[in-house]
């Protein structure tokens, strides 16, 4: 069999590789109009109390407060409790959901949100 042979089968069956060329297309794109996207993000929060102001080359303690103020409002917020309990599957125990039942707030917010509020 010569290369030029093989070169007519293979341009013969050109249509099959088309084909699966337009298929894979197709899927594609069927793939990216149907399902929805998916954004995560992530932060990371720390102290570092060694830190040393570049300026006056003192301990910087304002910075540090103000940084543990931001964490501290970051750590109380009720949007973060309300992420923690829903990640940590939290309200998945059957004694949670019956206190949830038996409390005021059944019926007025989700079980996440009542989990989440400070008692």
């Amino acid at each position: 069999m010569s290369i030029s042979q093989v070169l007519v089968i293979l341009l013969r069956r050109g249509w099959i590789v088309v084909l699966a060329l337009l298929t894979t297309m197709i899927v594609a794109g069927s793939v990216l109009l149907f399902v929805p996207g998916r954004y995560d993000a992530v932060a990371t929060a720390s102290i570092d109390p060694g830190n040393v102001d570049p300026i006056s080359e003192t301990p910087g303690a304002a910075p540090i407060m103000l940084m543990q103020g931001n964490i501290m409002q970051l750590v109380t917020s009720q949007r973060v409790a309300v992420d923690v309990v829903k990640r940590l599957n939290l309200t998945a125990n059957p004694q949670v959901q019956q206190s949830f039942r038996n409390s005021g707030s059944f019926g007025r917010e989700s079980i996440d949100e009542w989990m989440a509020s400070p008692w």
